[in-house]
């Protein structure tokens, strides 16, 4: 591993985070890039502080939280939640 740059997933091996999250913050700025790709197959290389923005802006996230632990209704499309569910979230 290089340290004055990273790969996404040397990121993804660092923080912990899944990959989505952390393409999220590049497509938005957030993340410093030293290189950007120069096409496809070839990596960006993020700046070695990218790893501060990206536990700084998800430590308020519960581990473990994924998007399959919601469930559509196929008939509505609308998100079903278990009751157990919002009684916790309304109560914390």
């Amino acid at each position: 591993m290089n340290k004055n740059r990273l790969t996404r997933a040397e990121l993804i091996e660092i923080t912990g985070v899944q990959f989505h999250r952390i393409d999220y913050l590049r497509m938005t700025g957030k993340l410093p890039i030293v290189q950007k790709s120069p096409g496809q197959g070839r990596p960006t290389y993020f700046h070695p502080s990218a790893v501060d923005v990206i536990k700084s802006y998800y430590e308020d996230s519960p581990e473990g939280e994924t998007i399959e632990k919601l469930k559509c209704s196929r008939k509505t499309g609308k998100t079903l939640f278990r009751r157990k569910d919002v009684k916790n979230w309304l109560d914390s």
